[in-house]
């Protein structure tokens, strides 16, 4: 595996310079079409119609980095890596209490899109 050192201002400049031991070479990151504004909250109907609750997304930046949260039933679930990890790490709990309240039913292992839940689709 190749080393190389990186030397960045992202996203003040988009452009990356990297070199290595034998050569150099720069690239660009896109620049975000949509920024997402820092403290972004949504409040998300979610569940079958008969089952429906009200969960409040939100993403905070922390050092420039997002935190993705989901309050829910007086819980709280947050990802610094993804949406979609927030999302699923919300339908492990939601998975959880369902076992508790009926331990004999089997209960799926249904993954959510993040990018829908926190209503960043565009």
């Amino acid at each position: 595996m190749t080393r190389y050192q990186e030397t960045n201002t992202y996203p003040q400049n988009p452009i990356i310079k990297a070199q290595t031991k034998t050569y150099s070479f720069t690239y660009t990151f896109p620049p975000n079409k949509y920024k997402i504004p820092d403290k972004y909250i949504v409040k998300t109907n979610f569940g079958k119609r008969s089952n429906q609750q009200i969960i409040k997304c939100s993403i905070n930046y922390i050092n420039n980095k997002p935190l993705y949260r989901i309050e829910f039933e007086n819980q709280i679930v947050e990802s610094k890596k993804s949406a979609s990890k927030a999302a699923n790490l919300y339908q492990d709990a939601l998975n959880k209490i369902a076992q508790l309240k009926n331990p004999y039913k089997l209960h799926g292992s249904t993954r959510l899109n993040g990018i829908e839940i926190f209503g960043l689709q565009l």
